[in-house]
């Protein structure tokens, strides 16, 4: 609860819906994700800033087999606006964030002859993308302050700015209690591997 203090939602439900639906479309305007544990306990996962600990870590040893693979290009959001306050008479959305991108949010690494790249910034060019290659513009119905559109703005772009790497993993009955959400890190490299060159044990 702490994370959500000062953003606020309002909405009116004026069609008729299913809870499931309703859930899904409200969790996207969140930094949420919902969830039915392995007890079939609802459950709203919060996608964090930054963790301190895990969940369970894995040791390496117990794993029986891997493989690696890495979100799509196609899945970067370049440029992210969000548009909120909806008026259910009119049916359009009276207010918008404004648009974030890569150097609002990292800094320029891409830089000029004239300014220099940012050391650690992002760079459009190492991703060999343009930067008006995917625009998100996102509309929320539940949304109806400026603060928390900002908020999920910020968190759509530096959600969807890079690509993410994935691990499948078969691992043996002694990891049956983890759950879709938990946070898990590893006790060392597999096979003493980087990941497309991250180490994923930092």
């Amino acid at each position: 609860r702490g994370y959500y203090d000062g953003v606020d939602y309002g909405f009116s439900i004026n069609k008729k819906t299913t809870a499931k639906k309703f859930i899904n479309d409200f969790s996207k305007s969140t930094c949420m994700l919902p969830i039915f544990k392995s007890t079939s306990e609802f459950k709203l996962n919060l996608i964090k800033d930054e963790y301190s600990q895990s969940d369970s870590i894995i040791t390496v040893q117990d794993i029986i087999n891997y493989s690696f693979s890495r979100t799509s290009i196609g899945k970067i959001n370049t440029i992210v606006n969000v548009r909120y306050n909806y008026d259910y008479a009119k049916e359009i959305y009276l207010a918008e964030t404004g648009y974030v991108d890569g150097y609002d949010m990292f800094g320029n690494g891409d830089g000029t002859a004239l300014n220099p790249p940012r050391e650690n910034g992002y760079s459009y060019e190492y991703l060999g993308i343009d930067r008006e290659d995917k625009v998100l513009e996102f509309q929320s119905k539940y949304i109806r302050n400026e603060d928390t559109a900002l908020k999920l703005r910020n968190f759509l772009y530096a959600w969807s700015c890079n690509q993410h790497n994935e691990f499948q993993l078969n691992l043996p009955n002694k990891y049956a209690m983890l759950e879709a959400g938990d946070i898990i890190e590893f006790d060392s490299l597999i096979d003493n591997m980087k990941a497309y060159g991250e180490d994923y044990t930092i």
